[in-house]
C-alpha cells in the first residue's frame, strides 16, 4: 500500500519557503541557498520539495455591481451640482494661488474667510462661522 503525500494549500507552501529561506540564512548562514529559494515562486518550491498544492475547495462569490439607474431629472441635477462644485473650487483656486510662505497672517486669515464663505455658498450646512448668527440678527435690526 502506496502512501498517500499530504497536500498544502499555496498560504501554507509560502510559509514553509519563507522558513526555508530564514532557515539557509539564520542557521546555516547559506546566503546563497537563501537567494536561490527567494528567486522561485511558491508553486516551483513545492514542485521542487515534492508537495503537492490543494486547490482551494471553498469558493467566494463575489456580489456583482448592480447597474446603476437614474432618471433624467436627477442626472441633471448631479450636472449642476459638479459645475456649482467645480466653480466653488475655482473660486478657491483663485484665492489660494497667490499665498505663499511669505504671506501675512491677514492674508491668510481673509483668503480663509472667503474660501468658507465659498463652501458655505454650495453647502450652507458645511462649515458654520461662529458669529453668524450674530451677524444675521443685527443685520434684522
Amino acid at each position: 500500500m502506496s502512501k498517500q503525500r499530504k497536500t498544502y494549500t499555496s498560504t501554507q507552501i509560502a510559509g514553509r519557503q519563507a522558513k526555508a529561506i530564514r532557515m539557509a540564512r539564520e542557521i546555516r548562514h547559506d546566503e546563497d541557498r537563501a537567494a536561490e529559494l527567494e528567486a522561485v515562486t511558491p508553486e516551483d518550491y513545492a514542485q521542487e520539495r515534492g508537495l503537492l498544492i490543494q486547490n482551494p475547495t471553498t469558493h467566494r462569490s463575489k456580489a456583482m455591481a448592480q447597474e446603476a439607474t437614474i432618471d433624467e431629472d436627477e442626472l441633471e441635477d448631479l450636472e449642476a451640482d459638479a459645475g456649482d462644485a467645480e466653480d466653488a473650487l475655482a473660486e478657491i483656486w483663485e484665492l489660494v494661488v497667490p499665498l505663499d510662505g511669505n504671506s501675512l497672517k491677514s492674508e491668510l486669515v481673509s483668503a480663509s474667510d472667503e474660501i468658507t464663505s465659498i463652501i458655505n455658498k454650495y453647502d450652507p450646512d458645511r462649515f458654520v462661522i461662529e458669529g453668524d448668527d450674530d451677524d444675521e440678527e443685527e443685520d434684522e435690526e
